[in-house]
């Protein structure tokens, strides 16, 4: 492998970054890796889930996934109807109709999940884009999980564009996010220092990197799937290349809720270390005005039954 230069690899880069829409994934992963050896990643364990700011006594080892009810019964309700079944609202497996996500490729299943049910709701009604692509109002079933053994998570911290964008309607809250993020970011430098005894250009490098993907993960100005294909590229090296043996998933922050939440992806393999709960069927509503997200709860503390039913009446 040729060895470029920090400054030729900045530039390879961001160049790519413009270019990334026109070209397959494929084609994508063959520029990338002819300039990156390999890729820096923060690994932690966690025992349990926090939230940047807690304000109130939770469970911390709980997960939330919501899914839009999509069955119309027009005898029992004019709005649609929760799932049924826990494998409706759990890993899709129907893995031919899934497009490529922010951390999934195309035709790849990941269990994505957040750390509060307010969080999962904001996932659930904007599709994972920022709120002005949102639906307003909808009924979601929300699946409830347990974790019983710490998960393994790669983190990335906030993306500092994305910060300078949120930080327009707060500046105190978000500036306490930036002091954060640079927090992590110092603890991250330390840890490539002392785990890759990196001199002062392969810091330089990595740092680099960890800031550029990032960024990616945190890009606020999705237009379609192809502006996945770079964050797909980091989950790629986390799930199927990372040397330091198998990864659960990926911490990541909520861009629908401006970094007010966090996500989990977590890879297929990582599920054995989660229990099933309970489901709830709740309406949401989306006040654009205030940028807040009511939820109405229906139906709560429904579990599965042996069959993975659930029974809402």
């Amino acid at each position: 492998m040729h060895r470029y230069s920090n400054c030729e690899i900045k530039f390879a880069l961001n160049r790519l970054k413009n270019f990334q829409q026109k070209l397959s994934y494929e084609e994508l992963v063959i520029d990338l890796d002819g300039y990156i050896e390999r890729l820096p990643i923060s690994i932690t364990t966690f025992p349990e889930i926090p939230l940047f700011n807690e304000t109130q006594p939770r469970n911390k080892k709980l997960l939330y996934r919501a899914r839009p009810n999509e069955k119309i019964d027009l005898l029992k309700s004019t709005l649609a109807l929760p799932f049924n079944t826990l494998e409706e609202i759990s890993l899709n497996l129907k893995i031919e109709l899934i497009k490529r996500g922010r951390l999934n490729k195309a035709n790849q299943s990941i269990f994505y999940c957040s750390n509060s049910v307010m969080g999962a709701c904001f996932e659930a009604i904007s599709k994972g884009f920022f709120m002005d692509k949102a639906h307003y109002s909808m009924g979601l079933t929300v699946g409830i999980w347990k974790m019983v053994e710490p998960l393994e998570l790669a983190s990335l911290y906030y993306s500092t564009s994305g910060l300078d964008f949120f930080q327009k309607n707060d500046m105190q809250l978000y500036s306490k996010k930036l002091d954060y993020r640079n927090a992590v970011r110092e603890k991250a430098m330390g840890r490539i220092q002392h785990d890759l005894k990196a001199n002062a250009d392969e810091l330089d490098l990595n740092m680099f990197l960890l800031d550029f993907f990032s960024d990616e993960l945190g890009r606020i100005d999705i237009e379609n799937e192809n502006d996945y294909k770079l964050s797909n590229y980091y989950a790629e090296h986390v799930f199927e290349r990372v040397p330091q043996g198998e990864i659960d998933g990926i911490f990541y922050p909520s861009i629908p809720m401006a970094f007010q939440g966090d996500n989990i992806a977590l890879h297929p393999r990582a599920l054995k270390k989660l229990q099933f709960v309970s489901a709830m069927n709740v309406w949401a509503v989306y006040h654009e005005e205030t940028r807040n997200l009511q939820i109405i709860p229906l139906k709560q503390n429904i579990p599965a039954d042996t069959n993975g039913l659930f029974h809402w009446s």
